[in-house]
C-alpha cells in the first residue's frame, strides 16, 4: 500500500475504510470470516487486519515464522468480501518488549505496518528521533496508530510536525472506537483523540500528511463499521485530500 491523497473531496464516492482490526492471530476475539459478514453487511469497502507483531505485551502475536500464514488467510479472507483487505501489521515500538531490528525481515507481502507508543514515554514507546531513523530503514507503508500528537511531538509546533510527517512518508490514524479515548481538558468527559490533538489535524489540512480511519477494533463487532465519528472529523476539518486512497 502506497498511501496517495484522494483527488476529490466529495463524500458520496467516499471510499468506507477501517485500517485497524485484530483477529485471533493476535490479541482479537472475531474471527475473519466474521469480519467480513460484518463489514460487508455494514457497507465497508476497505478493511485492513492489523495484528500485533513479535511482542511480549500479548500472548499471542504474528512472528516471522508464520507471517506466511497470516497472509495467506488474510487473502482468503479477501475471497469472500467484495472491497479489499489489506495486510497490516501493528508494531509496539518499546525495544524491551519488540525485537525492533528484525523489522527489516518482514516481507513485502504486508501493505503497511502501524506503531504505537511513539513518542510516549510512559510506555516505553521509541523517541520520536530514534523512530524517524528506524522508518527510513523500512520500505513499507508507516503509520502512527491511536497516537496522542501533542505528546509524541512534545515541544514542536504542529506546522513543524506536519512537515516531519510528510517528509518521512508517515501516516496518521484517525482512531474511532473507544478503547483509545482521553479525558478532556475538564476532565469530565472521555473524547477521541483526533478531538483532543485538533490543532494537529488543523495543521494537516495543507500539507502533504496522509490519514487513515482506524478503530482499533478488539472484540467489539460494532467498532468494524462505526466509522461515523472520525468521519465527521474528516468532514469538519475539510481533511478528504488528506485521506489516503488504499
Amino acid at each position: 500500500m502506497v498511501p496517495k491523497a484522494r483527488n476529490s473531496e466529495k463524500t458520496d464516492d467516499f471510499h468506507k475504510m477501517n485500517l485497524h482490526i485484530h483477529t485471533p492471530f493476535s490479541d482479537g476475539t472475531i474471527s475473519g470470516d466474521e469480519i467480513v459478514r460484518i463489514a460487508s453487511e455494514n457497507g465497508l469497502h476497505t478493511l485492513g487486519i492489523c495484528d500485533h507483531f513479535e511482542t511480549t505485551k500479548v500472548e499471542n502475536s504474528v512472528s516471522l515464522t508464520n507471517i506466511s500464514e497470516y497472509t495467506e488467510e488474510i487473502e482468503n479472507w479477501n475471497q469472500n468480501f467484495n472491497g479489499k483487505i489489506l495486510k497490516g501489521l501493528e508494531i509496539d515500538s518499546n525495544p524491551s518488549r519488540t525485537d525492533l531490528e528484525s523489522l527489516v525481515q518482514i516481507p513485502r507481502t504486508i501493505d503497511y505496518l502501524l506503531f504505537e507508543y511513539v513518542g510516549k514515554a510512559g510506555f516505553g514507546g521509541l523517541a520520536l528521533q530514534s523512530f524517524l531513523n528506524l522508518r527510513r530503514s523500512l520500505p513499507h507503508a508507516v503509520g502512527l496508530a491511536h497516537t496522542r500528537l501533542s505528546e509524541t511531538f512534545r515541544g514542536i509546533d504542529p506546522q513543524k510536525a506536519a512537515s516531519i510527517l510528510g517528509e518521512n512518508h508517515i501516516f496518521v490514524e484517525i482512531t474511532g472506537g473507544e478503547r483509545n479515548k482521553v479525558l478532556n481538558v475538564s476532565g469530565n468527559e472521555r473524547i477521541h483523540l483526533f478531538e483532543a490533538d485538533r490543532i494537529y489535524f488543523q495543521a494537516f489540512r495543507n500539507s502533504p500528511v496522509k490519514l487513515s480511519i482506524g478503530t482499533d477494533c478488539h472484540h467489539v463487532p460494532t467498532e468494524i463499521w462505526d466509522i461515523q465519528p472520525p468521519l465527521n472529523f474528516i468532514a469538519e476539518l475539510d481533511l478528504w485530500k488528506n485521506l489516503i486512497i488504499p
